[in-house]
């Protein structure tokens, strides 16, 4: 059975999920006196899975 396709949308939510917890605000900075994670860094996590889904069906293309 491909479980793959099945839970495509997981990860998805994750990474999304995964910048509100506490424990990655000390990653960021501080404005106003409220702990913040800069917009680049956010955008460049949520495109982390889509740069690896480009990466690995490039890869294999290049080694054909």
């Amino acid at each position: 059975m491909a479980t793959g396709l099945m839970a495509f949308g997981f990860e998805i939510i994750i990474v999304g999920v995964v910048t509100a917890f506490p424990a990655l605000e000390r990653f960021g900075e501080l404005h106003n006196g409220v702990p913040i994670l800069p917009s680049i860094w956010l955008s460049l996590w949520n495109a982390s899975m889509r740069i690896g889904f480009l990466l690995g069906s490039v890869f294999p293309i290049l080694q054909q």
